[in-house]
């Protein structure tokens, strides 16, 4: 079980005018957490989605029309290509009024792993509004120079960005940390994510993170790995015999289930099995979820804009 806390880079300003509070990360960061098994080079959980912005940076993608729905999964907000509020049709499944508000923001979440042990890691990748390449967009928070220019400066363009591309997504940076002591399954409590890592816009596929991942276990190729400044605050524990207030991946109520008001959401997240018959089990729920994963989506080097996707 996951519990997440906060996400703070060391640049930092107030996002109102002529205000000094709060003191904020001067844009929206999106954080998706999943489970990777290093050893046998695989993904094995699906992703969830969790949103640790101030109520105030939240605001500054109210302009793009970026409204939070449940349309997306875990909280994320209304991406392309899905229906809008006024598009859906009796096909669609509605949750309550309730439950969806009470579903906006979930910061915990339950991971189920089969085969545990030293190699299974915990992948935090952040992601925030897109602004162009990666290095133009990480340099300020790298250089650090934190002076209330360079913030009014950053603020002012992240605006523009936000109010016009606020649906749009682009990587930022990655963090991880082990989940399990020993091969038994004893959960790691006191381990924390290593430093924010600067996404590299040529290494951001599964099997990129996972190499990533394994140069940073090796203590010389750790060093070359381009640190952003800040921190990510998120704790691992093991799951409470009952626990109160979950749903599953399909936002279907775990009893026990008592008032939104008391307990905040708890989400399941799904399990990839292995394939191996000693890890099968049963299929005693019905899920309709579909697992898309673009491979190619290069565009930087395109002069015209012919097949670039795989």
């Amino acid at each position: 079980m996951i519990s997440c806390r906060s996400l703070n880079f060391t640049l930092q300003g107030c996002i109102c005018e002529a205000e000094s509070e709060p003191v904020t990360n001067i844009e929206p960061f999106f954080v998706s957490i999943s489970l990777l098994d290093i050893r046998e080079g695989r993904k094995v959980s699906a992703d969830f989605h969790v949103d640790l912005n101030h109520e105030t940076v939240r605001q500054m993608l109210s302009s793009s029309g970026n409204e939070h729905t449940l349309d997306g999964v875990n909280g994320v907000s209304l991406e392309n290509g899905r229906p809008s509020a006024a598009e859906k049709t009796s096909d669609h499944c509605h949750l309550s009024t309730e439950l969806e508000s009470w579903l906006h923001f979930p910061k915990q979440a339950i991971f189920s792993i089969t085969n545990p042990h030293t190699d299974i890691v915990l992948m935090a990748r952040v992601e925030k509004v897109l602004m162009g390449n990666i290095s133009s967009g990480a340099e300020p928070y790298i250089k650090n120079t934190d002076s209330s220019k360079t913030v009014q400066k950053m603020l002012k363009s992240n605006k523009q960005f936000c109010s016009k591309l606020g649906k749009y997504r682009m990587p930022f940076a990655w963090s991880v940390r082990s989940v399990f002591k020993d091969n038994l399954g004893t959960v790691d409590r006191e381990c924390r994510f290593s430093p924010l890592f600067k996404q590299e816009s040529n290494k951001i596929s599964t099997e990129d993170l996972i190499k990533l991942v394994t140069d940073y276990r090796r203590a010389e190729k750790a060093s070359k790995l381009q640190i952003i400044p800040g921190n990510l605050e998120i704790n691992v524990d093991c799951v409470p015999m009952e626990y109160p207030n979950c749903v599953t991946s399909s936002y279907v109520e775990v009893k026990p289930f008592e008032d939104c008001s008391l307990h905040s959401p708890t989400v399941e997240i799904d399990e990839f099995q292995q394939d191996s018959s000693k890890f099968t089990q049963p299929h005693r729920v019905y899920k309709n979820h579909i697992y898309i994963y673009p491979k190619h989506l290069k565009y930087d080097s395109q002069k015209s804009f012919a097949k670039v996707t795989k």
